[in-house]
């Protein structure tokens, strides 16, 4: 099978490898410490383990597989050379050391490392966000997929300077205790990693699966709702009022839903008759985004009813936003980037190798979505042994994410890498 992008450099394709392989490696390792400690997230008040556990899963795991994803879409989905590959390589060191800096300081009173921690993880962001916005110069015409991006990184901009020090005394009470604000966590997952994620699911899937649609307005106004609800949803959880913050959480939610009416189109409108298991993954877990939406909404009820209450649902809906729609979100993306760059074939045609990997991939998830299922209500009902039995679920399916994405690599080691090819 020949690549689909033969005009690009192979040095493109390393660093962002590197960033989907630490990201996937991240989600192992929290899959793992939940099963050494199913306890994490149970406790009445966020402890310091739970801070660092929560630095992993966020910033380790789904951070990582946002930039790591960008980086590759933008060659084999937007056609645009990378502006600097070297940028990546660099971005990928800034992150990696401010990660390992930080999760220590979760369980140190010395704040002095994880102001370090945050400076290299800034540092890296800045560098994400210049390499970008230089690649999508060249664009012609952006359609609502690039905006998703460039929104992405609008909101990762205004998490590195407003995040850090924003409101010290938030309403929704599972902040209060922890390292992290409210705009630095809810601007990451909402802001973020979840319009990175619709914007190239946008295109991507539309690729894979020959899609051919006209241009519409309906993602541009996903898009406005999405980010007007996200606009204010997070200062609307530091200081309240309740009904304000359930107000912008419908706005948000509203804007999910025409996305996804609009996703569930370009789904309808393939070429093939059925679906790859990296596109069902993908629907199912952009699905789980309006039930995180609706169990933060609860969760904020709940909280004006109950002032006093514990966590543990707080605890499940973070579970629910990231582990039921990030990540396999991620991985079901990184898993259709890779077949849009080989060119894999679809169907029963396809080649072994491809119809093998799909298996493992349905088997991984198959287990993943076992563990999250048993997860998220055990988290809510504050239930350790389910939880603990579902992290074992989890891990399993972490391992089989990230064995099978390597035995990809290592199946395709034998073929010229893009650009290679010209240069023979």
């Amino acid at each position: 099978m020949q690549n689909t992008n033969p005009n690009v450099s192979s040095d493109a394709f390393r660093g962002p490898l590197a960033f989907l392989i630490a990201s996937l490696a991240c989600l192992c390792a929290s899959a793992a410490w939940l099963v050494i400690s199913p306890a994490l997230l149970l406790d009445p008040k966020i402890a310091p383990q739970s801070t660092a556990w929560i630095y992993l899963a966020v910033y380790g795991c789904a951070l990582t597989g946002f930039f790591g994803l960008v980086y590759r879409s933008v060659p084999i989905i937007f056609g645009l050379p990378l502006y600097s590959p070297q940028f990546v390589i660099l971005h990928l060191v800034f992150h990696l050391v401010g990660l390992g800096l930080l999760l220590p300081t979760a369980f140190q009173e010395d704040p002095s490392t994880g102001v370090m921690g945050q400076t290299f993880l800034a540092c890296g962001a800045v560098t994400f966000i210049v390499n970008i916005s230089a690649s999508f110069k060249r664009e012609d015409r952006p359609d609502a997929s690039a905006a998703f991006i460039a929104t992405a990184m609008l909101w990762l901009g205004i998490m590195l300077i407003v995040g850090l020090p924003f409101a010290k005394n938030p309403f929704v009470a599972f902040f209060s205790p922890s390292a992290w604000t409210p705009a630095t966590l809810e601007l990451c997952i909402a802001g973020v990693i979840i319009n990175g994620l619709l914007g190239l699911a946008l295109r991507v899937t539309a690729l894979r699966l020959g899609s051919s649609m006209e241009r519409t307005n309906t993602p541009w106004f996903a898009l406005a709702l999405v980010n007007a609800g996200a606009a204010w949803v997070f200062a609307a959880t530091a200081f309240g009022p309740p009904a304000f913050v359930l107000f912008c959480a419908a706005l948000y939610l509203a804007g999910i839903l025409i996305y996804l009416a609009r996703f569930t189109a370009i789904l309808e409108a393939r070429k093939e008759e059925s679906l790859d298991w990296d596109s069902k993954i993908l629907y199912t877990a952009l699905w789980m985004v309006p039930v995180g939406v609706v169990m933060f909404g609860y969760a904020v009820w709940s909280r004006a009813a109950t002032p006093d209450a514990s966590v543990q649902l707080e605890a499940s809906t973070l579970l629910a936003a990231l582990l039921g729609a990030c990540v396999p979100a991620l991985v079901a993306l990184i898993y259709q980037t890779s077949s849009l760059l080989r060119g894999d074939e679809q169907g029963p045609d396809a080649p072994l190798d491809v119809r093998l990997s799909s298996q493992i991939l349905l088997a991984a998830f198959f287990n993943y979505a076992i563990g999250v299922l048993m997860i998220i209500p055990g988290a809510w009902l504050g239930i350790e042994k389910m939880v603990g039995l579902g992290s074992l679920f989890l891990l399993m399916g972490s391992i089989g994410f990230l064995g099978n994405f390597l035995q990809m690599l290592r199946a395709k080691s034998a073929d010229p890498l893009p650009g290679e090819e010209q240069a023979a």
